[in-house]
């Protein structure tokens, strides 16, 4: 079938509400308060706008330096945690669209089911979801990948958006060596 069978933005619509289920399942979860390792490294050097260990991470210290100042949250370390908590539901939403766009000639009925599984089985991950209540920079660099493998993806409709994948990819080599 052709992608016109789908609903315009049914798409659209199905990966913001997956990112938004994945938020409610980590806010209950989220860390409230300075923690220990890496995690408290973090949200020390955000909220004081420093640098962490190396690499130092500049692109995610900032965005928490941003945030810290800014979130509705009862401390900075707080801020910290529900930033990773965001871009977690964020990457969530970004892999089920891209499940989406990798199955752009299915119909509803079978494209819909497999990007919210994909983006939820993420999102419920032991792993994925450890990081995602926590200051911790990975989630951050799950949305930055799976961003950039969305705008390759894309990229084949568009070739005239190539830059899109240099800013990514250069945001993704400014925050995490994984990249």
């Amino acid at each position: 079938m052709a992608r016109s069978s789908r609903p315009p933005l049914g798409d659209a619509l199905l990966s913001v509400a997956t990112g938004l289920a994945a938020l409610a399942l980590y806010l209950p979860t989220v860390a409230t308060g300075v923690l220990e390792g890496d995690p408290g490294e973090f949200q020390l050097a955000a909220a004081i706008g420093g640098l962490a260990h190396p690499t130092g991470y500049p692109l995610y210290l900032s965005l928490g330096w941003l945030w810290a100042q800014v979130a509705p949250a009862a401390s900075p370390a707080h801020a910290l945690n529900l930033l990773s908590a965001l871009f977690a539901a964020a990457a969530v939403g970004l892999t089920c669209r891209l499940v989406l766009e990798l199955g752009k000639d299915a119909p509803w009925w079978a494209a819909w089911p497999a990007g919210t599984a994909a983006g939820l089985t993420l999102a419920a991950s032991a792993t994925f979801w450890s990081q995602s209540i926590v200051a911790e920079v990975y989630t951050l660099h799950a949305l930055l990948l799976a961003g950039l493998a969305l705008a390759t993806l894309k990229l084949a409709q568009r070739p005239d958006r190539w830059w899109v994948i240099g800013l990514i990819a250069g945001l993704g080599l400014a925050h995490h060596r994984m990249t």
